[in-house]
């Protein structure tokens, strides 16, 4: 390869950085990048295993022993310890002493490559083709496509943290809203126990007064049927009244006739 063939792989590498304005990092972007650089099928893969980006190149023919080629996926727990123990780039690696048992898997050839930002592992980058051999080139390529997936890694971290961050001040402004509302609801709840208690003395006032009311209306009441029962006995008494003069109006008018017959008895004799 020459060097302004190795300049134009680098510059399209570094495209990556300039082009990805998206706020989600999508792995899967510089996996296709690499994948055409370096004519290999490439997986960039988290420190706990999972599978970040998927990079697959025509005519070469996938690993499916130990390796799961989806996004999302997780290899095989032993093959990633033994991924994280590569400290430095190794180049044209044995698979079989990663532990792959396929017969085919001979005809491999792999580069790993540790992803380490400020001294913190990542994960790592994990690429391979079928029966040609990586030189020094494909090294350099390799290992400055790490960087960008580095850099890429952070700052999805750095997404997530901002992202949590968010959750956080949000969860913090709910709280202090609810205890606002909360001292407001303390705040009315005393305001309703000084008006009940208000209305209860205002109602005991007026249970007073009805019940001074309700006793003044019973004496009175007592003293209408007493004089109901009086004019009651007047009335009894003019009726007698009444029939006495009756009688007395009759007893005259005895008296008047015998006295009549009295006088013309008199002046017969």
């Amino acid at each position: 390869m020459s060097s302004v063939q190795l300049l134009d792989k680098t510059r399209k590498i570094g495209k990556l950085l300039h082009n990805n304005n998206s706020s989600k990092v999508v792995f899967n972007d510089i996996c296709s990048v690499l994948c055409e650089i370096l004519d290999s099928n490439v997986l960039v893969i988290s420190k706990k295993g999972k599978v970040l980006g998927v990079g697959d190149c025509e005519g070469v023919e996938s690993i499916t022993e130990l390796i799961v080629d989806q996004v999302g996926g997780f290899i095989d727990g032993m093959l990633n310890e033994r991924l994280l123990a590569v400290l430095s780039t190794k180049e044209n690696v044995n698979l079989e002493t990663l532990g792959f048992e396929d017969e085919n898997v001979r005809k491999f050839q792999a580069i790993i490559t540790p992803i380490e930002i400020a001294g913190e592992r990542l994960g790592t980058l994990f690429i391979y083709k079928c029966d040609q051999q990586y030189d020094i080139d494909d090294i350099i390529l390799c290992e400055y496509g790490t960087t960008v997936v580095g850099l890429e890694m952070m700052r999805s971290v750095h997404d997530s943290i901002s992202s949590f961050a968010t959750v956080i001040s949000g969860i913090k402004t709910a709280t202090e809203e609810l205890k606002s509302v909360s001292d407001d609801f303390n705040n009315i709840f005393h305001d309703m126990e000084d008006s009940l208690k208000i209305t209860q003395d205002s109602t005991h006032t007026i249970a007073d007064n009805t019940v001074t009311q309700a006793a003044q209306t019973a004496d009175m009441k007592e003293k209408i049927d007493a004089i109901g029962d009086l004019i009651a006995m007047i009335s009894e008494n003019v009726d007698a009244l009444n029939a006495s003069a009756d009688k007395m109006q009759e007893c005259n008018e005895s008296a008047e006739n015998i006295m009549g017959e009295l006088i013309d008895i008199s002046k017969k004799n």
